[in-house]
Protein backbone atom coordinates (compact mmCIF):
# COMPACT_ATOMS: atom_id res chain seq x y z
CA UNK A 1 0.00 0.00 0.00
CA UNK A 2 1.37 3.62 -1.15
CA UNK A 3 -0.12 6.60 -0.29
CA UNK A 4 1.11 10.62 -1.26
CA UNK A 5 2.39 13.22 1.36
CA UNK A 6 2.93 16.66 0.84
CA UNK A 7 4.98 18.26 3.37
CA UNK A 8 5.35 22.20 3.88
CA UNK A 9 9.04 22.88 5.12
CA UNK A 10 8.99 24.76 8.60
CA UNK A 11 12.52 24.43 10.01
CA UNK A 12 12.26 23.01 13.15
CA UNK A 13 15.54 20.99 13.30
CA UNK A 14 18.89 22.79 14.42
CA UNK A 15 21.10 20.21 13.62
CA UNK A 16 19.40 19.53 9.76
CA UNK A 17 19.20 22.88 9.21
CA UNK A 18 22.85 23.54 10.06
CA UNK A 19 23.88 20.41 7.91
CA UNK A 20 21.75 21.73 5.13
CA UNK A 21 23.06 25.12 4.93
CA UNK A 22 26.85 24.05 5.17
CA UNK A 23 25.97 21.79 1.96
CA UNK A 24 24.09 24.37 0.54
CA UNK A 25 25.49 28.15 1.32
CA UNK A 26 28.62 29.96 0.10
CA UNK A 27 29.66 31.46 3.91
CA UNK A 28 28.31 30.32 6.96
CA UNK A 29 28.68 31.32 10.44
CA UNK A 30 26.62 30.61 13.46
CA UNK A 31 25.37 33.57 15.65
CA UNK A 32 25.67 37.48 14.60
CA UNK A 33 23.41 39.95 14.00
CA UNK A 34 21.15 40.82 10.56
CA UNK A 35 20.97 44.83 9.32
CA UNK A 36 18.65 45.72 6.84
CA UNK A 37 19.11 49.61 7.10
CA UNK A 38 18.06 50.66 10.89
CA UNK A 39 16.67 47.22 11.75
CA UNK A 40 18.52 44.53 13.74
CA UNK A 41 18.07 40.86 13.99
CA UNK A 42 20.15 38.73 16.33
CA UNK A 43 20.89 35.10 13.95
CA UNK A 44 21.78 31.46 15.39
CA UNK A 45 22.83 31.07 11.48
CA UNK A 46 23.83 33.46 9.21
CA UNK A 47 23.87 32.63 5.42
CA UNK A 48 25.51 34.96 3.12
CA UNK A 49 24.25 34.33 -0.17
CA UNK A 50 25.27 34.34 -3.90
CA UNK A 51 25.05 37.52 -4.79
CA UNK A 52 26.65 38.67 -1.24
CA UNK A 53 23.55 39.17 0.46
CA UNK A 54 22.64 37.36 3.87
CA UNK A 55 19.25 35.28 4.83
CA UNK A 56 19.89 35.12 9.00
CA UNK A 57 17.58 31.95 10.45
CA UNK A 58 16.56 32.60 14.18
CA UNK A 59 14.49 30.28 16.88
CA UNK A 60 11.03 31.82 16.60
CA UNK A 61 9.56 29.92 20.15
CA UNK A 62 6.49 30.97 19.77
CA UNK A 63 6.17 29.30 16.31
CA UNK A 64 8.74 26.77 17.53
CA UNK A 65 10.61 26.91 14.12
CA UNK A 66 13.25 28.97 12.54
CA UNK A 67 12.22 31.87 11.18
CA UNK A 68 14.29 33.12 7.96
CA UNK A 69 15.30 36.58 7.86
CA UNK A 70 16.26 37.99 4.12
CA UNK A 71 18.30 40.94 3.13
CA UNK A 72 19.34 42.35 0.26
CA UNK A 73 18.63 41.26 -3.45
CA UNK A 74 18.65 37.31 -2.07
CA UNK A 75 17.72 35.34 -4.74
CA UNK A 76 14.21 33.44 -3.81
CA UNK A 77 16.27 30.06 -5.61
CA UNK A 78 18.66 30.16 -2.94
CA UNK A 79 16.27 30.16 -0.40
CA UNK A 80 14.01 27.22 -1.61
CA UNK A 81 17.31 25.43 -2.35
CA UNK A 82 17.57 25.72 1.37
CA UNK A 83 14.07 24.70 1.91
CA UNK A 84 14.16 21.39 -0.25
CA UNK A 85 17.10 20.03 0.58
CA UNK A 86 16.18 20.80 4.31
CA UNK A 87 13.03 19.00 3.77
CA UNK A 88 14.84 16.21 1.90
CA UNK A 89 17.04 15.54 5.32
CA UNK A 90 14.48 15.84 7.37
CA UNK A 91 12.20 12.88 5.78
CA UNK A 92 15.17 10.86 5.08
CA UNK A 93 15.81 11.22 8.73
CA UNK A 94 12.49 10.79 9.95
CA UNK A 95 11.91 7.76 7.67
CA UNK A 96 15.34 6.05 8.88
CA UNK A 97 13.78 6.15 12.55
CA UNK A 98 10.69 4.26 11.38
CA UNK A 99 12.80 1.56 9.50
CA UNK A 100 12.28 2.85 5.80
CA UNK A 101 15.26 3.50 3.08
CA UNK A 102 15.15 6.06 0.17
CA UNK A 103 14.12 3.55 -2.48
CA UNK A 104 13.40 6.47 -5.47
CA UNK A 105 14.41 9.99 -5.65
CA UNK A 106 13.10 12.76 -8.48
CA UNK A 107 13.48 16.34 -9.21
CA UNK A 108 10.16 17.69 -10.49
CA UNK A 109 9.52 20.27 -12.43
CA UNK A 110 9.87 23.74 -10.63
CA UNK A 111 11.53 23.36 -6.89
CA UNK A 112 9.81 20.38 -5.43
CA UNK A 113 11.43 16.74 -5.26
CA UNK A 114 9.65 13.40 -4.81
CA UNK A 115 11.23 10.43 -2.26
CA UNK A 116 9.69 7.31 -2.39
CA UNK A 117 10.55 5.15 1.00
CA UNK A 118 10.34 1.59 1.95
CA UNK A 119 9.52 -0.18 4.31
CA UNK A 120 12.44 -2.34 6.00
CA UNK A 121 11.73 -5.62 6.77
Amino acid sequence: MSHLTMVRTEFKDREILKEVIKKVSLEFREGGIIRQGQQRTEADFIVKGPNGSAIGFSWNAKERAFDAHVTGNTHKSFLDAIRTAYAREKVLKEGRRRGFVLHQEEKLEGKGIRLVLKKVV
